[in-house]
């Protein structure tokens, strides 16, 4: 269970209850509680990690304004349909299609994103922009066998995304994962793959566990959220 000292947080996990079962230890970010260690009987491995990043800023918007106004705001998208890039805020700007877009604060604990949502959510909201509800399950995989898991997962070869993608941007792929809907994003930390995927999140549980059950059989596991994604303070 989260601990006493803990103030509920404003959001929560849509896995938040099998965290409270399978949490040892607990942190605060800002505003929110996430795990910092897990049970024993969790498993782990570094061949294939599972990282639940749902806390993290996000907003979506479209509209025949939204393009531009996401340029003023200093959020300008990726050129081209279906692609993502890294802004030198740490900010995740993606393209989905050619007129949505989806914006998520990836790196840092700046109140950048949380102000932008806020604002498209006001009465006063600019013109020609409209708010896309974003309250997605979001999962990173990582790790040396995750090919391998994605190919038992989805229909969908990830080897060439892979390759066509950098820790600065890519192709944003739209496909079915495990018979879910899934937005997903390649990219390379280091000699490292990994994949971002977001679903709805009422099939979360769902996904999770299914995941899971995927990486333990690749000796793989759950990992921790770390530092360098913190969600904002302005969320």
């Amino acid at each position: 269970m989260i601990p006493a000292f803990t103030r509920p947080p404003a959001r929560r996990s849509p896995i938040d209850g099998w965290f409270a079962t399978h949490a040892e230890r607990w942190t605060t970010i800002g505003a929110y509680a996430i795990p910092s260690a897990f049970k024993e009987s969790v498993p782990t491995g570094s061949n294939l990690t599972l990282v639940d990043r749902s806390l993290r800023d996000r907003f979506g918007c479209k509209g025949p304004e939204a393009e531009a106004w996401l340029r003023s705001i200093g959020c300008a998208p990726a050129e081209g349909a279906n692609r993502w890039h890294l802004l030198p805020s740490g900010v995740l700007a993606a393209r989905l299609a050619t007129s949505e877009f989806l914006i998520e604060r990836l790196v840092g604990n700046s109140a950048d994103v949380g102000e932008a949502q806020r604002r498209l959510a006001s009465p006063t909201r600019e013109p020609g922009v409209y708010t896309v509800v974003r309250q997605d399950f979001v999962v990173d995989l990582s790790g040396p066998r995750l090919i391998e898991c994605l190919r038992q997962i989805c229909n969908v070869d990830f080897g060439p995304v892979i390759a066509a993608s950098n820790r600065s941007g890519g192709p944003v792929i739209l496909t079915s994962i495990i018979g879910v809907s899934t937005v997903a994003i390649a990219r390379v930390e280091g000699e490292s793959p990994a994949v971002t995927l977001w679903i709805d999140p009422s099939f979360a549980h769902y996904y999770w566990t299914t995941l899971l059950d995927v990486a333990t059989a690749l000796s793989g596991g759950v990992g921790v959220a770390t530092n360098d994604h913190e969600p904002g303070e302005g969320a």
